[in-house]
């Protein structure tokens, strides 16, 4: 494309979304690209046209670029790519050329918890009623795997993570945007910077537009932001248009709502909604019951990386809980956690991870019963031992993995293989 002509490009961060972009690149009219990322041991490409900065040095040098693609893990803030930009280098991302060259309409879905979920009830529901669509973005295939392929008639759902967002300058034709807590501390300075960063998604809307969102004083905060015509919906509106009777009780009924709510606006048939509903299954590593057993059920929830994400959890279970919390802390309060666990029948709390004193510190003034594991092998057999018939283990950390995990997926996978062995 001529917008890429003979131009020298940074592809600064090579993540999935950056490797998938590279490939794509690969087959244009462009000058020299350099892929630049602190891992000196990332597999390299064999290509002439590729060059490779990597190492402690990958930062240098980033004014002599005309574009560069950064990665979503790559912070805004970083000085090196700020004195670049103001050199009047271009940046850009993956997701910022994808908005520009889809041919399709997108459906954006955005917020802290329950992303993933609404996004594959959704893709399953259109599919259901005989949709060409595609699943792309956090949950599916990087976009730039599937853009080649991509048709005017199609509809693009892709799940869109804050670091994605931050310097979006286009919205989707429908934006879904669930509730906003606290998240991802570690690397925003701020919850306003992080809130913010998801209100990019709707600000571009226009009149013809649809947003779908979250009633709660944050989300209608940011809904002002948008032009588009807007559906509210929470916890009640799914038992309102009557679905929530049609889906694993696991499944939080915002995500069931939203998901309904944007397949209406799709002129999708109620009874195609119910089937797709009734066979959806949760995905991996998210509110998912791996195990029922001698009467006790034991939840893999490896995917709950903030305090708000267990007390959804908490409250959707109604039986009595063991739950196993920690990680790595993000820079969360854990008092909210604290007055849930009273509430919701929690009998035993197992604590684990590099938080678990401040964790810990929250509990203590609720007289709350708990112990501490050293790791997750043990945490669960001291839940075994206390979990009674008709009681839940509940796997739910609340916190970052890369404490003693390469992510929640390698943690989700490790509890699943100690439940197998020990029960």
């Amino acid at each position: 494309m001529a917008y890429l002509n003979n131009k020298s490009i940074g592809l600064l961060g090579f993540g999935v979304e950056n490797q998938s972009l590279l490939h794509w690149l690969l087959k244009q009219e462009t000058g020299n690209i350099t892929v630049l990322d602190f891992n000196s041991k990332i597999k390299k490409i064999k290509n002439k046209k590729i060059s490779w900065q990597v190492g402690e040095n990958y930062l240098k040098g980033l004014n002599y670029f005309d574009i560069i693609f950064r990665s979503p893990g790559i912070s805004l803030k970083l000085p090196q790519l700020q004195k670049a930009i103001k050199k009047g280098v271009e940046l850009n991302s993956a997701t910022k050329l994808f908005f520009k060259l889809c041919p399709a309409s997108i459906i954006g879905v955005s917020g802290t918890k329950g992303k993933g979920t609404t996004s594959l009830l959704l893709y399953n529901i259109l599919k259901r009623a005989g949709r060409k669509v595609w699943l792309a973005g956090n949950i599916g295939r990087p976009v730039f795997n599937i853009l080649n392929f991509v048709k005017p008639q199609d509809l693009i759902i892709l799940e869109l993570s804050s670091f994605q967002l931050m310097d979006l300058n286009r919205s989707p034709q429908i934006v879904i945007l669930l509730d906003i807590t606290p998240d991802h501390l570690d690397y925003h300075l701020s919850f306003k910077e992080y809130w913010q960063s998801k209100a990019k998604l709707v600000k571009f809307q226009t009149k013809k537009d649809w947003l779908v969102v979250y009633k709660a004083p944050l989300t209608e905060k940011i809904a002002r932001l948008s032009k588009a015509k807007k559906l509210f919906f929470n916890q009640q509106t799914a038992k309102k248009i009557g679905f929530v009777s049609s889906v694993n009780p696991a499944i939080a009924t915002e995500n069931i709502a939203a998901a309904a709510l944007v397949s209406k606006l799709m002129g999708v048939p109620r009874t195609t909604i119910i089937q797709a509903l009734k066979q959806f299954k949760n995905q991996p590593y998210r509110l998912q019951l791996i195990k029922d057993k001698r009467g006790i059920k034991i939840f893999n929830d490896s995917a709950s990386t903030n305090p708000v994400s267990i007390i959804k959890a908490l409250e959707l279970i109604n039986e009595p809980k063991i739950l196993i919390v920690g990680g790595l802390d993000k820079g969360f309060s854990y008092l909210g956690l604290a007055k849930a666990v009273v509430s919701c029948n929690v009998r035993k709390i197992i604590i684990l991870g590099a938080n678990k004193n401040k964790i810990m510190k929250a509990f203590k003034p609720h007289h709350l019963i708990y112990e501490i594991a050293g790791n997750l092998n043990f945490a669960f057999k001291r839940a075994l031992k206390y979990a009674k018939k008709g009681e839940t283990i509940l796997f739910s950390p609340g916190a970052a993995s890369f404490d003693q995990f390469k992510n929640y997926k390698e943690r989700g996978e490790m509890f699943n293989r100690i439940v197998k062995k020990l029960f």
